[in-house]
């Protein structure tokens, strides 16, 4: 039965369903949604994600433009986030706010 609803989480994910209301049709409680429940939903969104972004890289590989700037878009934004996490590892080491003791 957990099987089932893992399954269930993930394909609402990949639908792109909220986590409220992925709880109301599976009938769980959002309170107790449990760790491994809520993983499944965002391997599910992270899926459809993935599965897009091939297509959109298919198509600008192909000479698409407007998939080509959806593509950079993708790139930049991508390297925005990697960079934001660096510069905020590297204040968080500074400041010692990353300390496990």
């Amino acid at each position: 039965m957990l099987d089932k609803q893992l399954e269930e989480l993930e394909e609402l994910g990949e639908l792109q369903f909220t986590v409220s209301d992925v709880c109301i049709i599976a009938g769980i409680d959002e309170e107790k949604i449990t760790p491994t429940q809520l993983l499944a939903y965002n391997k599910g969104r992270l899926r459809a994600s993935a599965s897009v972004r091939k297509a959109i890289l298919e198509q600008a590989e192909n000479g698409n433009t407007a998939a080509q700037k959806q593509m950079m878009d993708l790139i930049c934004n991508a390297d925005t986030a990697a960079t934001e996490r660096k510069n905020l590892e590297e204040l968080e080491k500074r400041d010692g706010l990353n300390d496990n003791g």
